[in-house]
């Protein structure tokens, strides 16, 4: 029988709130944590851009994953992490200018700060920005354009990356002149080359939240991990695209670096599966938080979207309990 996920026990609260252009705005409660999806928008890919390799057949028994014409909804955005006076974002979604990516062709996103704003924080409230890794749909609120010139749209926070991917960056911007590296210098290189920080691998930048390397997306993909209140909350970015990759984990997407991202994938897999875990992506849009378990090493993504609800685990099987909260 599939298990129904009302999610994280006791603190660790799921709220929704519909609004306009938007499914809702989720956010969580984790020990002294707040947690917030920011959405901005996405486009629609084609599911043979997106994974070259799945089969038709596939498609036709997840019909519900496209929109019935060999689509799947690519979302933008990222998350605001709340803790104390510390306001700290995990990615910056696509930003609002057009700009062509790769298998996708032009996309834009435009709702993150409306989104912030309806999060009740402002842009000089942020105190750090943690990129993911450096593509386009990651880093596309770092900077707006006012009186003709980019200026930081968080101008106080902390900016962190991987160092790799920082230098790896840098040295493709160098070696090829084109308009997305010109976009980069401008938007990206040049405004943040002396504000931006490298944390190490298990760097913890707040009581609980760290920095884990997940290198294969991109050369140096950084994801995030939280633990609180004796639970684990994953922020997984690109590590998967979408929720296809739960049906099939050996589908690689044609978005990735290397082969790198297929092994980071299954190896890391088991953890996000263990009791007390939780997982956290952009990609997944109105499923941003879900649990993810292993039935029978059948992968099952069970999405948080209930609101008052609580998690508890009791022995070799998982309860849950509704009450208000």
């Amino acid at each position: 029988m599939k298990y129904i996920i009302l999610f994280l026990c006791v603190a660790l609260i799921l709220t929704e709130t519909k609004k306009p252009g938007v499914d809702f705005q989720q956010s969580v409660k984790l020990g002294p944590y707040k947690i917030t999806h920011i959405d901005d928008g996405g486009t629609y890919i084609k599911t043979n851009s997106l994974y070259p390799e799945s089969t038709s057949s596939f498609w036709e028994q997840h019909k519900e994953l496209t929109d019935g014409n060999g689509n799947i909804f690519l979302p933008f955005g990222g998350f605001l992490i709340e803790y104390k006076d510390r306001k700290f974002l995990m990615d910056l979604g696509m930003g609002p200018e057009k700009v062509y990516l790769n298998k996708v062709g032009n996309a834009s996103g435009g709702s993150f700060l409306k989104n912030l704003e309806k999060a009740g924080v402002k842009p000089e409230q942020i105190t750090d920005v943690f990129f993911s890794h450096l593509h386009q749909d990651n880093v596309g609120w770092t900077t707006t354009k006012k009186n003709g010139k980019y200026e930081l749209t968080f101008p106080k926070a902390t900016y962190w990356v991987d160092k790799y991917e920082w230098e790896y960056l840098l040295k493709n911007v160098e070696k090829e002149e084109s308009e997305m590296n010109k976009n980069y210098k401008v938007k990206l290189i040049e405004p943040l080359k002396d504000k931006i920080k490298f944390p190490e691998d298990r760097h913890e930048f707040l009581p609980g939240l760290s920095a884990s390397t997940a290198y294969g997306h991109s050369p140096g993909l950084m994801i995030l991990r939280l633990e609180a209140d004796h639970k684990v909350l994953w922020f997984t970015s690109d590590i998967f695209h979408s929720l296809a990759e739960f049906y099939e984990v050996t589908l690689v997407s044609d978005l990735d670096h290397s082969q790198f991202a297929k092994e980071t994938k299954v190896i890391i897999m088991p953890e996000f599966c263990k009791p007390f875990v939780f997982l956290a992506n952009a990609r997944f849009g109105k499923y941003a938080f879900g649990k993810l378990i292993d039935n029978k090493k059948v992968l099952e993504w069970e999405p948080c979207t209930t609101k008052e609800c609580k998690l508890y685990y009791d022995g070799p099987n998982l309860a849950f309990q509704e009450e208000d909260l």
